[in-house]
């Protein structure tokens, strides 16, 4: 039988963490024991985002340009993977100013002219003029810390699956709930109603195989260690 844990490292993240995080923890500062148990219940969102006056329209304009991210999180590597084929790896300059609202607020102020967001700050800066370049979706990874990794992922499995059934039965009330993280000085004039539903997707959790864990090591190795093409 195929062992369903599949062992990793431990870092600080932003809500949200993509495997790609996960499998660049042996990178991070500091390593811990832990277990991933596989593929969390929403598959997430982020897009790459200029203000309503950039004069950047494609991803290839962004050869150069400063990108505001979170530093070793979805948005750092969601961003490379998006502008893979666009831009040559030591073109792409992102620059790491921290978490969604603080990437927002930036946005929206001037501050940075692309910064890479998920919903539903997507829909936030969107609603303020702000325009998306590309989008892409990711799956983020349940992790522990726990010695019986079997018997807690099974139990998280099974509420997980309730809550998934719950949420997709009545997408609209469960997703205003969204907002409770958006800061009060940023949710001014936004609500509910403005969300794109198509963007968000939950599903049951799945296993995550040591084969895929291989692959997003891989990629975060060659992306470090790699020529520009």
């Amino acid at each position: 039988r195929q062992d369903r844990r599949t062992k990793t490292t431990e870092q600080e993240q932003e809500q949200g963490t993509s495997q790609l995080e996960t499998a660049a923890g042996a990178y991070a500062d500091g390593e811990r024991d832990g277990w991933i148990l596989g593929r969390r219940e929403s598959v997430a969102t982020m897009a790459i985002v200029v203000g309503g006056s950039s004069a950047y329209h494609r991803l290839d304009d962004l050869t150069d340009v400063p990108i505001s991210i979170q530093d070793q999180t979805g948005s750092h590597y969601m961003t490379l993977k998006m502008l893979e084929g666009h831009c040559a790896k030591d073109s792409v300059q992102l620059r790491h100013d921290g978490g969604p609202a603080i990437r927002a607020r930036m946005l929206l102020n001037g501050e940075v002219e692309v910064a890479n967001h998920k919903d539903p700050n997507i829909r936030l800066v969107e609603k303020r003029g702000c325009r998306v370049l590309a989008e892409s979706k990711y799956w983020g990874l349940l992790f522990v810390n726990s010695d019986d990794a079997d018997g807690t992922r099974d139990a998280i499995f099974r509420a997980l699956r309730r809550s998934v059934d719950e949420i997709n039965s009545d997408l609209n009330k469960y997703a205003a709930l969204l907002l409770r993280d958006i800061p009060d000085d940023l949710i001014v004039d936004f609500n509910p109603q403005d969300l794109n539903l198509n963007r968000l997707d939950y599903v049951y959790p799945e296993d995550y195989t040591e084969e895929e864990f291989a692959r997003a090591r891989n990629w975060i190795c060659l992306i470090y260690t790699s020529p520009s093409p």
